[in-house]
């Protein structure tokens, strides 16, 4: 895979679909190729529409800035998944068992990822990831936000910080795919963009976009 190829008809260089995808999506290019990969094996194993986890899951970020769970949070809240949220959960390698063994294993997460290579990096990141995932999608399910703060241990700012991050990915992913010949994606995409934006469900997505019911500044 490239971000640019030589065109020899035209004797120019031009880009790839993954470079025009890249550039118009304002996506690092360096986490170009990861990010394509991920979205071709999701779309190709067929992504989960009986929760919205999956798609939360891929709106976080890929690198190793993402903030760590907490990990009595995460097994709490984990339990509570319906069977589809945890499905998705294992797909990822996630399971309750894997979380205990974190919780108590006295490794530092941070110290790991500082240490590993990038393959396994990426599957170490999974946890943080779909930890983000569930408090992202307790969100837009329009839990109240004193008890999302208090099941997560998560202050207002950085949520707000979260909703804003996720909701600014997955528009740059909408892009990406419409790009990349994905029109499928970037249609999910989009309207998870949305629901994160507002924070709503998904049945009053078009009911908000009627203009005289928007939140008036």
């Amino acid at each position: 895979m490239k971000l640019i190829a030589y065109n020899s008809s035209e004797l120019r260089i031009m880009p790839t679909p993954i470079g025009k995808g890249t550039f118009a999506g304002c996506i690092q290019p360096v986490m170009a190729f990861g990010v394509f990969e991920e979205l071709q094996e999701a779309r190709k194993k067929g992504i989960r529409l009986d929760t919205d986890l999956q798609l939360l899951y891929l709106t976080t970020s890929v690198d190793d800035a993402v903030p760590l769970p907490k990990w009595d949070e995460m097994r709490r809240n984990y339990k509570k998944l319906p069977e589809s949220g945890q499905a998705v959960a294992e797909e990822y390698g996630i399971n309750e068992d894997m979380i205990i063994q974190w919780q108590y294993s006295g490794v530092k997460l941070k110290e790991l990822l500082s240490e590993a290579s990038s393959k396994k990096k990426q599957k170490i990141l999974n946890l943080p990831r779909f930890y983000m995932a569930m408090v992202l999608n307790d969100l837009i399910c329009e839990r109240p936000l004193e008890q999302l703060y208090k099941a997560y241990s998560i202050k207002r700012g950085e949520l707000q910080g979260l909703q804003n991050s996720a909701g600014m990915h997955a528009g740059m992913l909408a892009t990406f795919c419409e790009r990349t010949c994905m029109p499928d994606l970037a249609l999910l995409f989009h309207r998870i963009a949305d629901r994160l934006r507002l924070s709503i469900q998904q049945e009053l997505l078009d009911i908000m976009r009627v203009p005289s019911l928007r939140p008036q500044m």
